[in-house]
């Protein structure tokens, strides 16, 4: 059934006219909410010169790549004298032989109720940018607040690992997981 939903709004989607495909421009002002206080509103107005330069070749990604890096670094440091749990990285191997890593977050205090549950958190980037280290002020905090184990994959990065390089490398987290969590438990 959810094969058929997906199959008719995707048919749906292809027959539209053109028109829909392109969204009417708005300018940021428009897309700035304006219940916010004015400090907030003027920080979303300039935007952010990461987001809006986007890269068009491989020395772009990696300049793009350096600067995510480095906001990376800040939120980490800023953030991991907070976290008292455990982290530990393991490593599992691809059926191509490629090793995968994995970063696992165990919290302070396990929740004894939910020991054998587990969270697969898949960093944000769209596969090309950021890294676990980089969520860390993200995965931390979610080990401590649920009293569960959190495990951030290391995935191999676009466009130097083209796709699907780094669904694989999801992929090979999930079935080492799975060998430590049930995977009704994920």
């Amino acid at each position: 059934m959810c094969r058929t939903v997906l199959f008719t709004a995707l048919a749906s989607f292809l027959a539209a006219p053109a028109t829909l495909a392109q969204p009417p421009t708005k300018k940021r002002s428009d897309l700035v909410p304006s219940t916010i206080s004015d400090e907030a509103r003027q920080f979303l107005m300039k935007g952010t010169p990461i987001a809006e330069r986007n890269p068009q070749t491989l020395e772009d990604w990696r300049e793009k790549r350096k600067e995510m890096a480095a906001l990376g670094q800040s939120l980490y440091e800023a953030s991991s004298h907070k976290y008292a749990g455990e982290a530990e990285l393991l490593c599992f191997q691809s059926n191509d032989g490629h090793v995968v890593k994995v970063h696992r977050m165990t919290p302070e205090t396990l929740s004894v109720v939910d020991e054998d549950k587990a969270i697969m958190h898949i960093h944000g980037g769209g596969f090309c940018v950021m890294s676990p280290k980089s969520t860390y002020c993200v995965c931390a905090p979610l080990a401590n607040l649920t009293g569960l184990r959190v495990y951030c994959v290391e995935y191999r990065l676009a466009p130097e690992h083209p796709f699907p390089a780094a669904m694989d490398d999801c992929v090979t987290a999930y079935k080492g997981i799975i060998k430590q969590v049930h995977p009704q438990n994920l």
